[in-house]
């Protein structure tokens, strides 16, 4: 009778401690569906009306590297926190972005860490049209030690979160999440009352030792970085048509278009689809209600895909949800106007059940 008890207690902690852990089909479903980006109010809560959407699976968080690091291993977890804590009461998940780029600590660089510098052309959002922005150049060994502390302090806290529902793969950056360079080169930028040119992006991307090698290698060991962080979590790259300076696996600029190259983004979808399938997803937020990338609509069904509104797109929003569902995405990233519109909670409904 006493070995019975004792096989049923230990069976019963087995049950317990197994409900405890990570579960990466749990992490795989809780990443398909529909999820809101911009949805955190400036007090770290969940928009109401996305709270109150059972079409809605989560929501998008980015926060800056500088604000979760401010000084080297003194981390500030609350805004995270807040959020996580706001979307589990509204039992929704998290998308989590930790930004580096333009939003990498001053730190980094004082400790040694190869920078480029380029001017922000966009006028819309962001830092002031025409101000000199600072990166870290993605291979540089003394960045990839800061990001790898920064990414395993971030898994050491969150992996097991079961809030948090995927992260997306961040560190070739510069002014978004995305997988994504500069590239201008004299490219005229104006606004109102603000003109001036920027810089030559691709002479400065020579000038520090670019190659096509060397970026793909960096992005490889960022995802390792993120895969022995969130070992059961999905990893989703955010990534573009183009993106990377046009100069080639010898450091030789070539014509690419728009000064860009096409071949980088393919290698890396491609490494990442063959040596993390169950775990990798791709991601482009270029969608539209009339568009969504080839190369990504290529590999829905093998891995999961993923888009983000590229605008809030207001009377087409619905449309745009026909198109990535006929594109076979996983999941739909939406601003907060097309989610909360009364004429697109018919095609969320239909997405929201096509995607459990």
């Amino acid at each position: 009778m006493r070995i019975r008890l004792i096989s049923w207690y230990l069976l019963l902690l087995f049950m317990i401690v197994a409900g405890l852990k990570p579960d990466p089909a749990r992490a795989a479903d809780a990443g398909q569906g529909i999820y809101v980006i911009n949805a955190v109010t400036a007090n770290n809560n969940i928009l109401s009306s996305i709270k109150s959407n059972s079409n809605i699976d989560g929501i998008v968080l980015q926060v800056a590297w500088n604000a979760i690091e401010p000084s080297e291993n003194v981390f500030n977890w609350s805004s995270i926190d807040a959020v996580l804590k706001s979307a589990a009461s509204a039992k929704k998940h998290v998308s989590l972005i930790v930004m580096p780029g333009y939003e990498t600590p001053t730190w980094v660089y004082s400790d040694g860490a190869q920078q480029l510098q380029f001017v922000w052309d966009i006028a819309s959002w962001g830092p002031k049209l025409c101000s000199v922005q600072t990166i870290p150049v993605p291979w540089d060994p003394v960045f990839l030690a800061k990001w790898q502390n920064l990414i395993g302090a971030l898994g050491a806290r969150y992996s097991s979160n079961p809030t948090i529902a995927s992260v997306k793969v961040t560190g070739v950056s510069s002014k978004t999440g995305e997988t994504l360079l500069p590239t201008d080169v004299n490219q005229a930028l104006s606004s109102g009352s603000i003109s001036c040119k920027s810089y030559n992006d691709l002479a400065d991307w020579q000038n520090v030792g670019y190659t096509r090698l060397k970026v793909e290698s960096a992005w490889n060991d960022i995802m390792q970085m993120f895969a022995q962080a969130f070992p059961d979590t999905r990893l989703e790259a955010m990534m573009v048509p183009g993106g990377f300076p046009a100069i080639d696996d010898n450091g030789n600029i070539f014509p690419g278009h728009l000064n860009q190259d096409m071949e980088a983004a393919t290698d890396i979808i491609a490494t990442g689809a063959s040596e993390y399938p169950s775990q990798f997803a791709l991601q482009n937020d270029g969608w539209s209600a009339t568009w969504t990338w080839a190369v990504e609509d290529g590999y829905a069904g093998q891995i999961m895909t993923g888009v983000q509104e590229n605008h809030p797109q207001g009377t087409q929003a619905a449309q745009a949800i026909q198109t990535a569902l006929a594109a076979g995405m996983s999941y739909l990233e939406l601003y907060p106007t097309d989610a909360a519109a009364s004429a697109t909670q018919a095609e969320l409904a239909v997405a929201h059940q096509s995607l459990q």
